[in-house]
C-alpha cells in the first residue's frame, strides 16, 4: 500500500470516520458509453463499462456502491481510485446517511461545436455541429425522469451537465425544464459559449444555477490555437448576455492550462484582465485532464512543476482583482 493512503488511513478503525471521496458515496456520472460513480476517475468505480443507455438495475448499483464503502471502511479503496486528491478521511455516513445519488453528471453525448486540443472526443466529422442534433448514443431524458420517479436522488442533488455541448444537443430544452421542476441544491452547466441558450440564461437568471464557460485564454489568437474555430467575438458577447441575466450568481470562466499552449503567465494575464473587464466574479484553474486521467489501464502522469508556480501566480492575481478562485486539487499536490 503506498505511503500516502497508509498515513491517511491511520487510526480509522476506532473513529467513524473513514478514507472514501463524495462521488464513492453518491456519485454517478452518465458517458456515452459507460456508466460509473465519477468523471474524475475514469478507471475508478465504474458500474457499467459498455452502457448503452438503457437496462440499469438499479438494486445492483446501490449494491455494488454499498459493498465498495463497506471495502473503503476497511481501508480497501478501489484501485483506479488511489492517488486521487478527492479522497479525504471523513464521517462519510453522516453526510450521506441513505447512500442516495447526490451527485449526478451528464455526458451522454458527444457533439460539439469547438473542436478542443484536449478533448478525447475529437469534434470532426458528425460530432462538429452547428446546430442542435439528437445523441448518437441514447437520450437521457427517459433515464433522469425515471431516476425522479424512483426517488434515488438526494433533495440535496448537484447536478452538472458535462457534454459534449448542449446548446447542441437536441433533448436539451425538455432536460432543463425536468430539472427545473424538481428539488435540487445546484445544477452546474458547461458550456462553450459559442452558441447563446435561451434555456440555459432562463435557468441562470431564475434558479440556483452554476454556469462555467471554458474559454481558457484572454484573446482571439490563442483561443483559435485551442479551440481551432473562429468564434472568440461571439463567446464574448455570449458571456455579456449571461452575465447581465444574473449578477450574483456564479458565472465562471474556465482555464485548462496547456502545454506550449496557455501554460506561461503572459496568457494567464491576458485571462484575467478580460474577466476583470467582463466583471466576472469566480475563475477555474483546470488541468488538462489527458495528464491527469489517461485512458483506461493507465496511471496518473505528474503534472509539470512550473504549473505550482502558475498556480500560486493565479492565487494572488485573482485575490488583487477580487475575484473568487478555483483551482483543481490536482494543482494543489504539486
Amino acid at each position: 500500500m503506498r505511503e500516502w493512503l497508509k498515513i491517511l488511513l491511520k487510526k480509522t478503525k476506532e473513529s467513524k470516520e473513514y478514507v472514501s471521496c463524495p462521488y464513492i458515496e453518491g456519485g454517478l456520472f452518465f458517458s456515452f458509453n459507460f456508466l460509473s460513480a465519477c468523471c474524475r476517475a475514469q478507471n475508478g468505480l465504474i458500474f457499467d463499462n459498455n452502457f448503452k443507455g438503457k437496462n440499469i438495475n438499479w438494486n445492483k448499483l446501490k449494491n455494488y456502491r454499498l459493498n465498495t464503502i463497506k471495502n473503503c471502511k476497511k481501508g480497501i479503496i478501489p484501485l483506479g481510485c488511489e492517488g486521487c486528491p478527492d479522497l479525504k478521511k471523513k464521517d462519510w455516513d453522516s453526510i450521506n446517511p441513505d447512500k442516495l445519488i447526490n451527485e449526478l453528471f451528464v455526458m451522454s453525448w458527444a457533439h460539439c461545436n469547438s473542436n478542443c486540443v484536449y478533448c478525447n472526443q475529437k469534434s470532426v466529422g458528425e460530432y462538429l455541429l452547428k446546430e442542435p442534433k439528437k445523441s448518437k448514443f441514447y437520450d437521457f431524458y427517459p433515464i433522469l425522469k425515471m431516476m425522479y420517479d424512483k426517488k434515488i436522488l438526494a433533495r440535496n442533488l448537484h447536478f452538472e451537465f458535462i457534454g459534449g455541448e448542449l446548446t447542441v444537443l437536441e433533448e436539451t430544452p425538455k432536460i432543463i425544464k425536468l430539472v427545473l421542476s424538481k428539488p435540487h441544491e445546484k445544477i452546474t452547466f458547461l458550456t462553450s459559449g459559442v452558441m447563446y441558450s435561451p434555456e440555459i440564461e432562463k435557468a441562470f437568471k431564475e434558479t440556483m444555477c452554476g454556469l462555467t464557460i471554458s474559454i481558457d485564454c484572454g484573446c482571439k489568437e490563442t483561443y483559435e490555437k485551442i479551440k481551432r474555430i473562429d468564434a472568440f467575438d461571439e463567446v464574448i458577447k455570449n458571456i455579456k448576455i449571461y452575465r447581465n441575466a444574473n449578477k450574483h450568481m456564479g458565472l465562471t470562466l474556465k482555464y485548462v492550462l496547456l502545454e506550449g499552449l496557455n501554460d506561461n503567465i503572459e496568457e494567464i494575464n491576458k485571462w484575467l484582465d478580460l474577466c476583470k473587464s467582463l466583471d466576472i466574479r469566480y475563475c477555474s484553474l483546470e488541468v488538462d485532464y489527458r495528464q491527469f486521467i489517461p485512458e483506461y489501464g493507465n496511471v496518473r502522469t505528474e503534472l509539470p512543476l512550473h504549473y505550482k508556480t502558475l498556480t500560486e501566480y493565479f492565487k494572488t492575481k485573482t485575490n488583487e482583482y477580487k475575484i473568487n478562485a478555483y483551482t483543481h486539487p490536482a494543482l494543489e499536490q504539486i
